[in-house]
């Protein structure tokens, strides 16, 4: 089996499932047990800055100036329906567990996350939830056509652009992008 990790799922455009409705999803993990990854092009209209404050970390575990050096403005993104620890993927090499694509690293440590959403040249983005797949279900889902799959490039996993996924299903047919909103699902989801 081929490993998907540093790929894009983007959903067909008559995906019904309300949480992936014209996602586009970057693989961080793709095995014999199992898939996951984040939803790129959901945010949410909470900041980092607001998370902090509202629970991530206790107020004994933060530096008293800690409120004010965080990017106030970076919004959390909702990554998927699976509840789990924030992931932050970023470009800082030496903050990182793990290299998802060239130049892309994911950390879900509190103390590493602490330091990342402190550096205002750093590039990252902030995922709480995550989408998950068991053994074979997203092999299914692929051989069903659920999913378009192409290789991800760090513009697309810090991109905000919200026609992330119009803009890669161009690379399969413009006139993917043109085809009616299924009745029942909500595009103001994405």
């Amino acid at each position: 089996m081929e490993t998907l990790c540093g790929h894009l799922l983007i959903a067909i455009p008559d995906l019904h499932d309300g949480n992936f409705f014209r996602s586009v999803v970057l693989m961080l993990h793709h095995d014999q047990f199992g898939a996951s990854g984040v939803v790129l092009n959901r945010a949410t209209d909470v900041t980092v800055r607001e998370a902090w404050e509202n629970g991530f970390a206790a107020e004994s575990e933060v530096e008293p100036d800690f409120y004010e050096s965080i990017l106030q403005d970076e919004k959390i993104n909702a990554g998927g329906p699976v509840d789990g620890p924030l992931i932050v993927l970023h470009q800082d090499q030496a903050l990182a567990e793990e290299e998802v694509l060239p130049g892309v690293y994911i950390s879900t440590n509190r103390s590493l996350v602490e330091q990342i959403v402190r550096l205002p040249e750093t590039r990252f983005r902030v995922f709480a939830g995550y989408s998950g797949w068991g053994p074979k279900q997203l092999e299914a889902e692929l051989e069903a056509g659920g999913w378009m799959v192409i290789k991800a490039h760090s513009d697309h996993v810090f991109s905000n652009d919200p026609e992330l996924w119009a803009q890669v299903c161009k690379t399969f047919s413009a006139t993917i992008v043109d085809l009616p909103t299924p009745k029942g699902v909500d595009p103001n989801l994405n």
